[in-house]
């Protein structure tokens, strides 16, 4: 089950969800119509190989997200973090709730699990650290891997 939620929280991180049928994927191969298992959506044709989006803004440190919006993302959430039960249903709320958030703030593209805790240990610690403790660990990289 941890690693079920690892996956997916791993997945809204990169942003998997957020740009789905906007970037088109390098030497990708559109489906034949008799196949409907495992096709790829009709916006992305064999020989694609330019991005249909910007890239992410990146701050004076490199990260790309941005820690005052991620802090406000933070506590927000977390009275849900805290009344989830437990550690992994911590881990999927915020998965879940991560993923609508980066929906809704496109600009803002984290790359690993180093970059929440970058964004936000300077500038909301203590809200960073009731947010991890509520996912059972000290650091995002501890809860998310």
């Amino acid at each position: 089950m941890r690693r079920v939620l690892m996956t997916l929280a791993m997945l809204v991180l990169v942003g998997c969800g957020s740009d789905a049928g906007k970037t088109a994927t390098t030497g990708a191969i559109t489906s034949s119509p008799a196949s409907s298992a495992g096709s790829v959506p009709s916006s992305v044709t064999a020989g694609d190989t330019t991005p249909t989006t910007k890239p992410a803004a990146v701050d004076a440190s490199g990260n790309p997200l941005d820690g005052a919006a991620f802090c406000a993302f933070l506590q927000q959430d977390l009275p849900a973090l805290k009344s989830a039960g437990s550690a992994a249903g911590a881990l999927a709320q915020f998965a879940g709730d991560f993923g609508v958030w980066l929906d809704g703030h496109q600009s803002q593209k984290p790359r690993t699990a180093d970059d929440l805790d970058a964004a936000s240990e300077p500038v909301c610690p203590d809200v960073r650290s009731q947010a991890v403790a509520a996912l059972g660990t000290d650091s995002f990289v501890a809860a998310l891997g």
